[in-house]
């Protein structure tokens, strides 16, 4: 219809989704946006609102990482996370360790001290810190 190949788009959304364990993508958060007439491009993600655990009531500060990471499932893709890494393009990419550094540097901020209390395991940056390692290793692998 747009003569748009959209696979490394769907991909990178997907690619991203399992790294940040977003459970709410489906159909209606992937997006086209009209240049010009007759011009599209894909339109940057959007609704990621329902990531790292936020809202997911089955997760538990008393779970290992390991065992939280597992409860997400992702909608409307009712496949398992490996299923959904198999379809990923082959040309995603990960900067591992330029993640990993603004990472280290939000933890060392004193916003980031003055907010963490009994949910430190589960902040927002350790998941991300642990999803991108397993990222890595899965990349490293192909």
């Amino acid at each position: 219809m747009c003569g748009l190949d959209l696979s490394e788009y769907l991909g990178n959304i997907l690619a991203i989704d399992q790294i940040i364990l977003n459970e709410d993508r489906h159909f209606n958060n992937l997006g086209l946006i009209k240049v010009k007439d007759g011009e599209y491009r894909p339109a940057p993600i959007f609704d990621n609102g329902k990531s790292f655990f936020t809202g997911n009531y089955s997760v538990q500060p008393y779970y290992s990482m390991e065992k939280n990471v597992r409860i997400p499932h992702m909608l409307p893709f009712r496949g398992s996370r490996e299923e959904i890494q198999s379809i990923l393009p082959a040309s995603f990419s990960l900067n591992y360790g330029m993640c990993m550094q603004k990472i280290n540097e939000l933890k060392n901020s004193e916003e980031y001290n003055k907010i963490k209390k009994s949910w430190a395991d589960l902040f927002p940056e350790n998941i991300l810190e642990y999803q991108l390692d397993k990222a890595r290793k899965c990349i490293a692998s192909l």
